[in-house]
């Protein structure tokens, strides 16, 4: 029933309003389906536009049959389309945390390990439903 209605509510979006965006780098890397939802992406562009610098998403919506997604007990956030993984590190990544939070996101993963470029924010809305996502931050 929620992916039904995600799929509803994604088929609503309408990109215009997301001008630092494409539907494209938001799909799922492994089919290609389009299931962000409008309230990750009104967070998404309301941080783009007050960081005034390029963001870049190295995961967005997945399927469940992604790769990621079958390794889990239960379809993560970002089957449900509340999820974004956004590559930084440092001071930038910092950034990002705080204007999240400022947005009321209440759910941070961090992965700051390794090369700069496989390191990362995740930031989840799922908690804001009942999808049985508790507040949480993490590291990977």
């Amino acid at each position: 029933m929620i992916a039904q209605t995600m799929e509803w509510v994604n088929a609503m979006i309408d990109w215009s309003n997301y001008p630092n965006f494409d539907s494209k780098e938001l799909a799922c890397k492994h089919c290609g389906a389009d299931g962000i939802t409008a309230e990750m992406m009104d967070i998404l562009q309301s941080i783009r536009t007050e960081l005034a610098q390029p963001i870049f998403i190295s995961s967005g919506y997945r399927c469940a049959k992604h790769p990621v997604e079958q390794e889990k007990d239960k379809p993560g956030e970002h089957c449900h389309g509340m999820a974004v993984d956004i590559i930084a590190h440092g001071d930038r990544a910092l950034r990002i945390i705080k204007m999240a939070q400022e947005r009321g996101v209440k759910r941070i993963g961090l992965h700051q390990k390794g090369n700069a470029n496989g390191r990362f924010v995740h930031l989840g809305i799922a908690d804001k439903v009942s999808l049985a996502f508790p507040v949480a931050i993490w590291t990977y």
